[in-house]
């Protein structure tokens, strides 16, 4: 079985009723797998009901290499 611990650290703004913009950053750390990612986003809330999102997200990632 695989450890694995993870950390995020996030910040939003809501700069309209209705709008909002957010960035987190997120490292996760295992014995198979390092991954480290970056994600600026935008939510707007059309409906109480309806949601739209716009994200980019930046990640890099390291796996280990099995052999045998």
């Amino acid at each position: 079985m695989a450890n694995m611990m993870a950390q995020g650290l996030g910040f939003g703004y809501r700069y309209r009723d209705n709008s909002a913009a957010y960035l987190n950053y997120v490292t996760e750390r295992g014995d198979l797998v390092t991954r480290d990612g970056l994600t600026l986003g935008h939510k707007t809330e059309v409906t109480d009901r309806m949601s739209v999102y716009s994200e980019h997200r930046f990640d890099q990632a390291w796996s280990a290499e099995c052999r045998g």
